[in-house]
């Protein structure tokens, strides 16, 4: 390990093996519209509350989305 990074290895929060998971918000709401692209893809547009009460809508590939 270059000596430039020893401080920010000591410093790092999670160890190596430590089982952890992405702090990440996962859009879960009704379907507000739908699309066909020019490829044929369905795309679906998503409205959802965040964490601070701002409405979100997002588009999404039907592939990354799931029945809630």
């Amino acid at each position: 390990i270059p000596l430039a990074y020893k401080d920010k290895i000591m410093a790092a929060s999670f160890k190596i093996g430590q089982v952890v998971k992405a702090n990440a918000v996962i859009p879960t709401g009704p379907v507000l519209k739908l699309d066909v692209n020019q490829d044929g893809d369905i795309q679906y547009l998503v409205g959802w509350v965040d964490i601070n009460g701002v409405d979100q809508e997002v588009w999404f590939k039907e592939e990354d989305l799931v029945n809630a």
